[in-house]
C-alpha cells in the first residue's frame, strides 16, 4: 500500500507541485499551524492533504484533498482523511468544516462516507472579464455627486479603520478588515460619503491572470441607489489597466439580498458560474 507520511519542511515542499496557488501559503506552514499528510506512490509524490486550525481552537477547516488520476479510486483519499481526523481529534479538534464545488460526484461520495453532515450552498463564484460585463448597464458612468468620494483602499486612515470597528451595519463576514490577507491593493476601492467611509470593494490576486472579487458592501441605506456599481466599474478599470482579464465574482449565499442582486446584475454578463458548498463533521 502507498504509504502516507506526515508532511514539513522540505518534505512539504516537494508537494508543491500537486497544491493550488490558494493554498501554497498553508503549505509553507505545514509543520507549523497547517497540518500536511502526503501520499508517495512510485517513488513520487501522488497526493496530499492540508487542514488548517480556525481561531476557534475546537475547529479546523479541511482545506485540500488530492491525489493524482493515475492513483484516484484506490482508497487514497479516505486514507488520508481518516489520518488528518485522527490526528486533529488527537490534538483537541473536535469539529471539521470543509468547501468543495457542488457536483464533484467524488468529493460528495468521500464526505458521505465519512459521515460529514448534509452540505448546505455557501458561495457562487462568477466568472466574468472586463470584457463580457462591457454591456451592463451598470457599467455606464454615472455622477455620484460631490458629497460621494471614491479612493484607493490603501489610502484608508488609520482613524477610519478604527471608525470601522463594531460599526452595527457591517455583517461580521463583509467587515474590510476580515479581507485583508494577501489582499490586492492594486484594485482594491472605497467609498466615502461627506467624507466617512460607506463602502467597499476588496479584491485579492487569485494569480497573474484572475481577480477575485472577495468582498464588496455598501452602507444598507446607500445601496437601493446602487452605488456600490461604482465601486466595481473602478475596480474592473484597474484590472484593466493592470492587464488582468478574468474575473471571479464572490457572492455568500448566506445574504440572500447579495445572492438575488448578484442573479440579476452578475449572471448575464458571466463566462460561468460555480456554487460552493459547506459541510461540517463533529469529531
Amino acid at each position: 500500500m502507498a504509504p502516507i507520511a506526515l508532511l514539513a519542511g522540505d518534505a512539504a515542499r516537494a508537494y508543491a507541485p500537486l497544491v493550488p496557488l490558494q493554498f501554497q501559503e498553508a503549505l509553507a506552514e505545514a509543520g507549523a499551524s497547517c497540518l500536511a499528510f502526503g501520499l508517495m506512490a512510485d517513488g513520487q509524490p501522488a497526493g496530499i492533504l492540508l487542514a488548517q486550525r480556525l481561531e476557534d481552537p475546537a475547529g479546523a477547516d479541511l482545506l485540500l484533498v488530492h491525489v493524482v488520476a493515475e492513483h484516484q479510486r484506490q482508497g487514497h483519499a479516505g486514507r488520508l482523511v481518516s489520518l488528518a481526523e485522527a490526528r486533529l481529534r488527537a490534538d483537541g479538534v473536535r469539529w471539521l468544516r470543509t468547501f468543495y464545488e457542488a457536483g464533484g460526484a467524488a468529493t460528495e461520495a468521500l464526505l458521505a462516507r465519512g459521515g460529514w453532515d448534509a452540505p448546505e450552498a455557501s458561495m457562487m463564484y462568477i466568472v466574468s472579464s472586463p470584457a463580457s460585463v462591457a454591456p451592463a448597464g451598470w457599467m455606464k458612468p454615472r455622477d455620484l455627486g460631490p458629497r460621494f468620494e471614491i479612493f484607493s483602499w490603501t489610502a484608508l486612515t488609520a482613524a477610519e479603520a478604527e471608525g470601522l470597528v463594531g460599526q452595527p451595519w457591517i455583517p461580521e463576514d463583509l467587515h474590510p478588515a476580515a479581507q485583508l490577507d494577501g489582499w490586492c491593493p492594486l484594485t482594491s476601492v472605497g467609498l466615502r460619503l461627506d467624507g466617512e467611509v460607506v463602502g467597499w470593494v476588496i479584491n485579492h490576486l487569485q494569480d497573474e491572470a484572475t481577480l477575485s472579487f472577495t468582498c464588496s458592501f455598501v452602507r444598507p441605506d446607500l445601496q437601493r441607489l446602487g452605488r456600490v456599481f461604482a465601486l466595481y466599474r473602478e475596480a474592473v478599470a484597474r484590472m484593466v489597466r493592470a492587464g488582468i482579464p478574468t474575473a471571479i465574482w464572490h457572492v455568500p449565499l448566506r445574504h440572500p439580498g447579495m445572492a438575488a442582486f448578484a442573479a440579476r446584475w452578475m449572471l448575464p454578463y458571466a463566462h460561468a458560474s460555480t456554487t460552493i458548498m459547506r459541510t461540517t463533521k463533529q469529531l
